[in-house]
């Protein structure tokens, strides 16, 4: 069977600094089984139209992640009209499958492997139940030859305001996923609805992967666009001892949460190529942060980790979120408070929002505050789109988001500025160290 994947385009570009990985991870696994695939990416500007008539597929399957919903939407629908069958799979038509019946043949909830092979050998169910793997080596390589790995490696370079800070000026940068699942429940994500266990690669097929990007498309740069690679310290271990004893020279930056993060393992990933670490302080109230992460962090965690990494010398990204549910301008006024005590390398701050498969959105539901008709355009952390606070004005949310990240947008640029100095004058003693070192060796030549 044909089998064409579309990534749409998404309504905050800043998402899309990061491959398809989802896609390049089911083309693989359809491909497995003698299927042909193609990905079409509208991130890099490609157009479905172009190569629908062209190929014309036996499925399309389109990816109806909720920052791109919409867009999946009209692309599903029109597929449809011109008689091709349609997928949609995705966290959103996961949690809301009905509403993603009215744009396509047929909706996958859960992880989509299984369930595409399904699809492509015949099946037509209207909902298609996707399996967890648990063995994540069964999973091939994504297949990073349907993906524009020269955009995606050097789109950091175009996008200035990204989280890739670690980066220097002259990398080439992929992104890869180790793993799947989280053991938490933190009340901002959708993995409240996965409910599904944390899995990991094996770290011999992890480092290979790693080997191969870097072999391939001489990869210098690696972000784990894992949720929490720390939540299995002994794996992380084994990687970063791994990364040494292959000599890889990558430099890497990953994303955890501040309850794993400890000075030992620190040091390791940064003598491993670690240069960056996001993770979530979430709030500077106690209160709010005990709601949030239902009592996993404290405060005094988020100074102790800002601490250690002052120490060992990894930049660290930590991001907050205001407008939560009886969040009160006492309990912003603390986040503020702790973010100019902490002193954080990066950073900025979120609007509390309700996605679809979050505690968030069920809070929303429950307490009457979810409009009749939503616009999922507007569906995002920078937008008050329904206030979940008890009586803080939504403009004074808004000014109050503006006052953290400004105040963080001032340090990046500092910090960028300091670091692409360094990397030139670092650069100038280079050149003129080899202009140097041929004149001599011309001199000795005569």
């Amino acid at each position: 069977m044909k089998c064409l994947l579309i990534n749409p385009c998404g309504i905050r570009n800043t998402v899309d600094i990061h491959p398809p990985l989802n896609l390049a991870i089911l083309a693989a696994y359809a491909q497995r089984y003698g299927h042909e695939v193609r990905i079409v990416d509208e991130i890099v500007g490609q157009d479905y139209n172009e190569i629908l008539n062209i190929y014309n597929p036996d499925v399309i399957g389109i990816t109806a992640t909720t920052p791109r919903i919409t867009r999946a939407y009209e692309i599903s629908d029109d597929c449809r009209r011109r008689g091709f069958y349609t997928v949609l799979g995705g966290v959103n038509v996961s949690v809301l499958p009905e509403e993603g019946l009215e744009h396509a043949d047929s909706v996958v909830t859960g992880d989509g492997e299984e369930a595409i092979v399904k699809i492509l050998a015949g099946c037509r169910e209207k909902i298609v139940r996707g399996e967890s793997i648990n063995d994540l080596d069964k999973l091939s390589f994504p297949a990073y030859d349907l993906l524009d790995m020269k955009y995606y490696s050097t789109i950091y370079r175009r996008q200035m305001l990204t989280h890739l800070h670690f980066l220097p000026s002259y990398s080439k940068v992929a992104s890869v996923m180790m793993s799947r699942g989280c053991p938490y429940s933190c009340k901002f994500c959708c993995n409240n609805w996965k409910n599904t266990k944390l899995r990991f690669h094996s770290v011999a097929r992890a480092l290979d992967e790693l080997e191969y990007l870097k072999k391939q498309y001489r990869i210098d740069s690696i972000f784990f666009f894992d949720d929490n690679i720390f939540a299995n310290k002994k794996w992380l271990k084994s990687l970063c001892e791994g990364m040494v004893e292959r000599n890889l020279n990558l430099i890497w930056s990953c994303q955890s949460t501040v309850t794993h993060l400890d000075a030992e393992i620190l040091a390791l990933c940064k003598k491993a190529g670690c240069r960056q670490i996001q993770f979530g302080m979430e709030s500077g109230s106690p209160r709010i942060l005990e709601y949030l992460k239902n009592g996993r962090c404290t405060v005094e965690n988020n100074r102790r980790v800002a601490r250690i990494f002052r120490e060992i010398g990894i930049l660290s990204f930590a991001s907050f979120i205001i407008g939560n549910p009886d969040e009160t301008l006492e309990d912003i006024q603390l986040t503020e408070n702790l973010i100019k005590e902490l002193q954080l390398d990066f950073g900025g701050a979120l609007i509390a929002t309700p996605f679809p498969g979050t505690e968030f959105w069920r809070w929303a539901q429950d307490h009457g505050r979810m409009p009749e008709h939503l616009d999922y355009n507007l569906l995002n952390t920078a937008n008050v789109v329904f206030n979940l606070t008890r009586d803080i004005p939504s403009q004074i949310l808004l000014e109050k988001l503006q006052d953290i990240n400004n105040y963080f947008l001032k340090k990046n640029w500092a910090l960028r500025f300091n670091t692409m100095l360094k990397i030139y004058v670092n650069k100038g003693y280079k050149i003129l160290s080899l202009i140097k070192l041929k004149r001599r060796k011309v001199r000795g030549g005569r």
